[in-house]
């Protein structure tokens, strides 16, 4: 983001309190805010055209919205800088401009006054006395000289002028600074790490004695010792020529090597000589530990957890139901089996977590039916008690019941609720259904009877008839049931008045029907002819103020529309070239082409670039204009053109 400044920039808004302003764009012979480019800033000025109220400062210019944001403000006509003034509604300028508290001026003799404080400044040429500088630095093309020399900014220092005083006490110089130090005994002692002790990596010191310990001394010596080590020539296992040594191949036996000496596996070769390493060598046991290799005990036998074979988990769990949920998984045993006198409701484990072809055994030895569901909340198989489904698991993909083949297995003796659902109709052989015994039944619903029935139903040994009465009269003759009984019934006559009618007046009873009819009189229009009707204390009525001849409509009193201004929100202003642009709307005489008729006013689609609010499409398209609105606003344009024209004439006058 960069402070850009441009000439003759210049544009309208109509935006009003305290926020980013809306660009209307370029006034004629000025340029947009776009030459500023997007994101950057500027020094702006907005001002009122009818008002005293301005505002100058640093603005953000934002090309999408042509936005111009009041980043920083500096001055404004009601003194709050830095806050933004709160502008009122009407049209302002926003133009480009170069604030007096930023610019930097010359004064009568040719010098620069009020630079302020610069944050970073580099200068050439610059001559004069620097007073009151604050931190900073201040590089300048100055010719030095002294002890520090300069030809521009190159500087250098004159050898052997630095002394001991002249070096921070903290400066930490680095010894890749320094050069050898070779002067004799320019290094005390203390200043090393020499010590007497048998400290690594440490310089040799000797004591007040003049002794000093250490590991291993490898030297030419000379003189007596009381402890050596000589370069004997050894023969044997271990031989050696002066200090080397070599042991011979295949000498070392179990007893060379000491019982702790604890050699790593890794100086082995692999074992792999068929027992060579025993049981008890190894974490190998029969009992179910972490982490241990498997070892038969004396039976052959071992313990585990859980033994994982594509997930067969071979076992049995009995679970009480409670009408709740059994959500199996992966590590769940084969056999399910509920007990119980409810129902239960078994999740199956995510298909994801175990391989094609394993299964799951679950019997209902409850007297509820379980259901049965994939982890997905679809219905796989519901079980009725007495029953053994499989559940094998078909696919590992999916969370629903196509995952799933359900096949039963076992039926023990059904006596319980429910239903077994199965592919085809079965056929029933046996047992006989028999002939059940006397009883009611409710609540029941019999197919249709139309297949293999034979014989004849018994008929009444007493005749009935069926009698219905009301607005429908009808009277069977007896039947017995052998036969089927018609008949027709005969409404009731509930009017005596038939006909057809006008304007007619009727009367209905609570069952629908007509009970009286005539005809009455239609209600006439009041008022004479081309007055329109309307509701005239419950009566049609008419007025000469209220007129139209199929043609023209006219009023004779005022016609009013709602135009308050709590209605109304978001005002925004006319173009600024209103007036110009609306002298060259289409307007005068003309013919009708739709109608024999001469008419004054203006073209609908001449206004409409000016002024579409006012301009109504209709649903064949055809135009028409809003004729009182568009005249109202246009006067009240042509007003405050007319009192800036006078004020502008009276500032003039003023001045002759």
């Amino acid at each position: 983001m960069a402070l850009v400044l441009a000439d003759r920039v210049k544009e309208t808004t109509s935006t009003t309190g305290t926020g980013t302003v809306t660009l209307l764009g370029a006034v004629t012979g000025f340029q947009s805010f776009a030459v500023i480019g997007n994101a950057n800033t500027t020094y702006y000025t907005i001002a009122g055209q009818s008002s005293n109220e301005w505002e100058v400062g640093i603005g953000t210019y934002t090309l999408s919205g042509t936005t111009l944001a009041r980043t920083t403000v500096l001055s404004n006509s009601s003194g709050t800088q830095p806050s933004a003034l709160s502008f009122s509604a009407g049209t302002k300028d926003v133009f480009v401009t170069y604030p007096s508290s930023k610019s930097v001026n010359l004064d009568a003799s040719g010098n620069a006054t009020a630079l302020g404080t610069p944050v970073a400044f580099v200068g050439t040429n610059i001559t004069g006395t620097a007073s009151g500088l604050t931190a900073g630095n201040v590089t300048t093309n100055a010719n030095l000289t002294g002890d520090v020399t300069s030809v521009g900014n190159a500087t250098s220092i004159a050898a052997g002028v630095i002394v001991n005083a002249d070096i921070n006490a903290s400066a930490a110089i680095v010894d890749t600074k320094l050069a050898t130090i070779s002067t004799a005994l320019k290094v005390s002692n203390s200043a090393t790490t020499a010590t007497n002790a048998n400290t690594a990596s440490a310089i040799v010191a000797r004591d007040a004695s003049g002794d000093f310990s250490a590991g291993t001394i490898t030297a030419s010596l000379a003189g007596n010792a009381s402890t050596v080590t000589t370069n004997a020539n050894l023969t044997g296992d271990v031989t050696s020529v002066g200090n080397a040594t070599s042991i011979a191949a295949g000498v070392i036996v179990n007893a060379d090597i000491n019982a702790s000496a604890g050699i790593v596996d890794t100086k082995l070769a692999t074992i792999s000589t068929a027992s060579k390493v025993s049981n008890s060598a190894t974490t190998a046991t029969s009992a179910n530990t972490a982490s241990a290799i498997v070892a038969r005990d004396a039976s052959g036998n071992f313990t585990a957890g859980i033994v994982t074979a594509t997930n067969v988990n071979m076992g049995f769990t009995s679970t009480a139901t409670a009408a709740g949920t059994t959500t199996l998984t992966a590590s769940s045993t084969h056999y399910q089996r509920f007990t119980g006198v409810t129902t239960q409701t078994i999740v199956l484990p995510v298909t994801s977590t175990l391989a094609t072809g394993v299964n799951y055994a679950i019997e209902n030895a409850s007297t509820g039916n379980l259901t049965v569901n994939s982890s997905g909340g679809n219905l796989v198989v519901t079980v009725i008690p007495g029953v053994t489904v499989q559940c094998m698991c078909i696919g590992t993909t999916l969370t629903t019941a196509a995952d799933w083949d359900p096949e039963f297995n076992e039926f023990a003796a059904v006596t319980g609720t429910g239903s077994v659902v199965l592919s085809t109709s079965p056929t029933l052989v046996t047992p006989a259904l028999g002939t059940p015994a006397s009883g009611t039944l409710t609540n029941c619903t019999f197919p249709t009877l139309n297949q293999n029935t034979t014989g004849s139903a018994a008929t009444l040994t007493t005749g009935r008839t069926i009698a219905i009465t009301g607005d429908l009269a009808y009277t069977s003759g007896s039947f017995d049931g052998s036969a089927a009984v018609t008949g027709t019934g005969t409404l009731a006559t509930v009017n005596s008045n038939v006909g057809s009618f006008t304007s007619a007046s009727i009367t209905v009873n609570a069952k629908g029907l007509i009970t009286a009819a005539s005809s009455g009189a239609g209600a006439s229009p009041g008022g004479s002819n081309t007055q329109v009707q309307f509701n005239n204390s419950g009566a049609f009525g008419g007025s000469a103020n209220l007129t139209f001849n199929g043609t023209n409509l006219t009023c004779g009193g005022t016609v009013t529309a709602n135009s308050d201004e709590r209605l109304k929100t978001n005002w925004r202003d006319l173009p600024e070239d209103f007036v110009e642009r609306l002298a060259d709307v289409k307007h005068g005489v003309y013919d009708r082409t739709d109608i024999e008729a001469t008419q004054v006013g203006v073209s609908a689609q001449s206004l409409q670039a000016l002024l579409k609010q006012a301009v109504l499409v209709g649903e064949d398209g055809t135009l028409s204009v809003a004729y009182g609105n568009a005249a109202l606003v246009a006067c009240i344009q042509l007003a405050q053109r007319v009192v800036a024209l006078e004020q502008t004439v009276a500032k003039l006058t003023k001045g002759i």
